[in-house]
């Protein structure tokens, strides 16, 4: 049973950064599903629908609507930024996290300040899909610092990786489903368990790419050589 969940969930040929990388990122994942979670119930009572009955061809709309501008948003940045990822990825895979996190506070907020959701659920979108976009964009790069040298394995890496966060993702659901039970619909203790597990996924995920080590430098640092000649 062992080696079967061992050749199912870890790949082959990776460096001792990788499971340092990976034990952060199973963390970081499991309190995403749980701010996942208490974004959705605020979305869904900042629209309104505290019932089948309140929901109707306008709250639909709103909400296809919301997922579209922030589609668009994603698009813009792709075309903008896509060429810059490659020079840093670590610290634009952080810089991503923030964003997401920006995007999830934005999703609580469309809770407290609900007159204004198709506005605040919009940019939280938006946010999300930039922060997921450049995520996406940065992973390979991130990924290949794992390769031990000895074969091209980045998609059994990122397959491997995928299966990981599956089941941690699952996990963190069912988890944060009975969270936001506990919780309740009160606007402060929303906010006070959201900041906590915004501030816990944050330090996951700086924990995260701080054992990521790659064998080139990135931009900053070949200017700063260059320059010191």
């Amino acid at each position: 049973i062992k080696r079967a969940l061992r050749h199912s969930f870890l790949p082959q040929g990776v460096n001792q950064s990788y499971y340092h990388f990976m034990k952060w990122r199973i963390f970081q994942r499991f309190i995403n599903s749980n701010l996942h979670v208490l974004g959705t119930q605020s979305l869904i009572m900042g629209l309104g629908i505290k019932s089948a009955k309140t929901l109707g061809i306008s709250a639909a709309l709103t909400w296809v609507l919301k997922d579209a501008l922030g589609k668009v948003t994603r698009l813009v940045w792709a075309s903008k930024m896509g060429r810059r990822f490659d020079s840093d990825s670590k610290r634009w895979r952080f810089r991503a996290s923030i964003v997401y996190a920006l995007g999830n506070y934005l999703e609580i907020v469309t809770y407290i300040n609900p007159s204004l959701f198709l506005l605040w659920a919009t940019l939280a979108n938006s946010c999300k899909q930039v922060a997921m976009l450049t995520s996406s964009a940065t992973r390979t790069s991130l990924y290949n610092s794992f390769r031990d040298g000895k074969r091209e394995n980045i998609a059994d890496i990122t397959a491997k990786g995928e299966a990981q966060i599956a089941i941690v993702d699952l996990c963190g659901i069912a988890f944060g489903v009975t969270l936001s039970s506990l919780v309740g619909t009160s606007i402060k203790s929303v906010m006070t368990t959201y900041f906590i597990l915004q501030i816990s996924e944050i330090f996951c995920l700086f924990r995260q790419i701080q054992g990521i080590e790659f064998t080139v430098m990135n931009f900053e640092r070949m200017t700063k050589l260059v320059d010191g000649f």
